[in-house]
């Protein structure tokens, strides 16, 4: 079996050797999981993750090493900061993103993980654990630990080359007519000011009817402030926050779509969110927003070639719609969940004991 020797990161005081250890494994494990995408670059990197402090959660993540001290994963673990609007909603449960280079797995380390995590997770008062996962390796640990899956979402792609533009316009010219009042808006980045906390707000009541599974502590509310943040990241990052919303007679936000377009990466194109408020469902709104947004990027990205959106599989209303305008299954994942009680009754003596205080906490050998 292979002994990890997990080491803590502190984002604001890393080593050199912690910030290029650390985009090794990002960048292996992009390149092993989404081979047809540029990976991160280590200064787009560095600087977002020097971000992470000012964000809503608490992102805590150690780096782990062989006894030879070469940097075999990494172990991230997410917790909402009291501040947080939804720190109630949210902090029964940590969420777990582990990552181990594909020439260590099946030699112990997620078993290794498991005093750490569980500890973290005591330390914070949560009861759930939960994370995600695609890859074959992971669902197999998953269910040797007794996880419960919570969930499968999809990642489903559509070919730019196949878009059906003509049904594209007709879904349109159909909307328009189903709702002769309701006009469209577009913004890039940022609406106008007095936009921003309507544009939250519909966000927000989005978010809190989309199907989530059996999933726990995974509200979410979106703040001025927060938005901000986003907005200034994906700006960071040469990237554009397309929205196109619909709005009424008396200036409500009704529904909105969005799409991601990053100029370092203009072939590709991210819908983060579609959605209705749901006393203003059963008008084909849905239809009319997706179709609007294709029509838009058609006109003004010309050069994307693939457009990417995820939905929970129970999400068929979405689906349906994604499935009619030629989205085809390009990813599957599997969230699992397990109480801390139970993932702590799991751990045996002999690993607990290959966490001791020293390897935990110490740096590894330079």
């Amino acid at each position: 079996m292979l002994e990890v020797r997990p080491q803590k990161l502190d984002f604001a005081n890393m080593s050199e050797r912690q910030w290029r250890d650390l985009f090794k494994v990002r960048t292996a494990f992009h390149f092993e999981t989404q081979p047809d995408t540029p990976a991160q670059s280590f200064k787009a990197m560095r600087k977002s993750l020097s971000a992470l402090p000012t964000r809503r959660d608490f992102v805590t993540c150690w780096l782990l090493y062989d006894e030879t001290a070469n940097c075999v994963g990494l172990c991230p673990l997410q917790h909402p900061k009291p501040e947080s609007p939804d720190y109630d909603g949210n902090k029964d449960r940590v969420y777990a993103e582990p990552i181990v280079l594909k020439p260590y797995r099946r030699q112990g380390v997620g078993t290794q993980l498991l005093p750490l995590v569980v500890n973290y997770a005591q330390s914070v008062g949560a009861t759930w654990l939960q994370w995600d996962t695609k890859l074959e390796s992971g669902f197999r640990f998953s269910e040797k630990l007794g996880a419960t899956e919570a969930g499968r979402q999809r990642t489903n792609r559509l070919n730019a080359e196949q878009i059906d533009w003509d049904l594209m316009q007709r879904w349109a010219d159909e909307g328009q007519a189903r709702n002769p009042e309701t006009k469209l808006l577009r913004f890039v980045n940022r609406p106008d000011p007095d936009l921003i906390d309507p544009f939250c707000g519909l966000v927000t009541a989005v978010n809190r009817f989309q199907p989530r599974d059996k999933l726990e502590g995974i509200e979410y509310t979106l703040t001025a402030e927060e938005f901000e943040k986003q907005v200034q990241h994906l700006e960071e990052g040469k990237s554009k926050y397309v929205v196109i919303c619909t709005r009424e007679t008396n200036d409500e936000l009704s529904g909105m779509t969005d799409l991601i377009y990053s100029e370092a990466r203009p072939s590709h194109a991210k819908v983060r969110l579609t959605g209705v408020r749901r006393e203003q469902q059963g008008r084909g709104l849905g239809k009319w927003l997706k179709a609007a947004m294709m029509l838009d990027m058609g006109e003004r990205y010309s050069k994307v070639e693939f457009v990417e959106t995820d939905n929970f599989n129970t999400n068929r209303p979405m689906l349906s719609i994604n499935d009619r305008m030629g989205f085809k299954l390009h990813e599957q994942y599997i969230f699992y969940k397990m109480r801390v009680s139970d993932v702590a009754a799991k751990i045996n003596k002999p690993h607990a004991r290959s966490f001791s205080k020293s390897h935990t906490m110490d740096s590894v050998t330079r």
